[in-house]
């Protein structure tokens, strides 16, 4: 859906204000998303994709994450170290469901559309390698590492905003611990819009982890 740039600016407005209410309504993030993600970024971070033969392929075949494509019983049969066992593990844990990205709306290249669906419907896997747990204080570091990685206006607006919420101890605990992670984590791995997730369902999720470069984050309680 297109809209004027006066529109889209009222829209990114009340969905940043909206989403800072109610975190946990993922249809503002997802709002935000389409709204404040500019074409030159978008550009670019397929540039990035375009640069290895996984990125390639997702490109080709816009893959989605979603229950009428991951079998989370399969998952579950894993063994227990397994990438897709601890992704199934993480979702039910807290009663995800894959289904629950919102999707792209007010984005008309399908590139960039694809681009804002995939960083959607990755960052459950993220949390599988990071290590993090949807808490504010997991989320916010999270972000920070998203935002390294991507710079999306979105992740920019909760890794800056979302600290407010944390109490002092979390707040230090994210300047002194998580935000040197997220730095460090966000110059040795992959670009991870390009990983093809699905693939490594079955392979061990340490290996899996160093084959990607991505360094976990210090443990934090749930």
């Amino acid at each position: 859906m297109m809209l004027s740039g006066a529109r889209r600016a009222l829209v990114a407005a009340g969905a940043a204000v909206g989403a800072l209410l109610d975190p946990h309504r993922g249809d503002l993030v997802a709002l935000l998303g389409d709204t404040t993600a500019p074409p030159v970024l978008l550009d670019a971070l397929l540039a990035r994709m375009r640069r290895s033969e996984p990125g390639r392929r997702l490109l080709r075949d816009r893959p989605a994450v979603d229950a009428s494509t991951v079998d989370m019983e399969a998952l579950r049969a894993l063994p227990d170290t397994t990438f897709g066992r601890q992704y199934a593990r993480f979702m039910d844990t807290y009663g995800f469901h894959a289904d629950e990205r919102s999707p792209v709306r007010f984005v008309d290249n399908p590139d960039h559309a694809f681009i804002l669906q995939r960083y959607r419907q990755t960052h459950d896997f993220v949390h599988v390698l990071s290590g993090l747990p949807p808490t504010v204080l997991g989320e916010v570091s999270q972000k920070w590492f998203e935002l390294l990685q991507t710079g999306l206006p979105m992740t920019a607006l909760a890794a800056l905003v979302g600290p407010v919420r944390l109490p002092f101890a979390e707040q230090r605990a994210l300047l002194t611990t998580f935000f040197p992670w997220a730095v460090r984590c966000s110059l040795s791995s992959q670009f991870m819009l390009a990983v093809e997730f699905e693939r490594h369902f079955d392979r061990d999720v340490d290996e899996l982890r160093r084959d990607l470069g991505f360094v976990r984050a210090p443990l934090l309680s749930r």
